[in-house]
């Protein structure tokens, strides 16, 4: 088990730590998105199959982050997103809301 997150140098084939989790696991499941967020979900947080399981979900960004990325977090946030999906397109895009945005709104 382990809370370390590696990175691999392909160049060099040489493992170095990039940060760690909160709290160690394995048998998790993880995936970066296009913004290079590193998503980690669940794992077992003993060394047996029948111990604990976490439902914690924890974001490493590897990248930084365009500020169109990190609006579209804070206006997402808390369910606000389903909220903006409920108002009518041409309004959003007349109050000023970027076109970008209200594609993804209603993907």
């Amino acid at each position: 088990m382990l809370d370390t997150v590696l990175r691999l140098d392909l160049q060099s084939s040489i493992w170095t730590v990039y940060t760690h989790l909160p709290s160690p696991r394995w048998f998790h499941a993880s995936d970066i998105d296009d913004c290079g967020c590193l998503a980690v979900y669940g794992g077992c947080k003993t060394v047996d199959y029948g111990g604990a399981r976490s439902d914690q979900l924890h974001f490493i960004y590897l990248d930084v982050q365009s500020l169109q990325s990190i609006a579209w977090q804070v206006l997402t946030a808390d369910g606000r997103g389903r909220q903006l999906a409920a108002i009518d397109t041409k309004q959003l895009l007349s109050i000023g809301f970027p076109a970008t945005f209200v594609d993804q709104l209603y993907f």
